[in-house]
């Protein structure tokens, strides 16, 4: 609910600074979870690590109950991180929570090199974030 609540209000004033239009624009916060070791496995999905090093479970694809969306490719040949995000219906009335597992850029790289700057409470755990603003 505390997540929920911060993209209600930060993402309005996020999506307003950059426009999806803008090569500025990244969608969603860092949660502190990236590749483990990138570049290394690029025929199956990479392990991926917390920043407090605990290894991600591969196998459930879910967060606190919420889906992680994989890139289209099968291809695992660049770097990347996990973001929290959120899409809005058609209508605007509804929104929908996702954790989008995409490529690093160059303002956010892999586990390896950048630690989240906040932590708040998510499902009774500790969940790392990458505020923007």
């Amino acid at each position: 609910l505390k997540i929920e609540r911060e993209v209600q209000l930060k993402g309005k004033s996020l999506y307003a600074l950059f426009p999806k239009n803008t090569p500025w624009f990244d969608s969603g916060w860092w949660i502190g979870l990236g590749q483990l070791c990138p570049s290394s496995e690029t025929n199956r999905m990479p392990f991926l690590r917390w920043t407090d090093g605990n290894l991600f479970a591969n196998d459930k694809l879910t967060i606190g109950g919420v889906k992680l969306i994989l890139p289209k490719s099968k291809n695992w040949d660049n770097h990347y991180c996990t973001f929290y995000d959120y899409q809005k219906s058609a209508t605007g009335s509804s929104t929908r929570r996702i954790f989008n597992v995409t490529k690093c850029t160059d303002r956010r790289r892999f586990i390896c090199q950048m630690r989240a700057f906040s932590q708040v409470i998510f499902n009774g755990k500790f969940v790392d974030f990458l505020n923007r603003q």
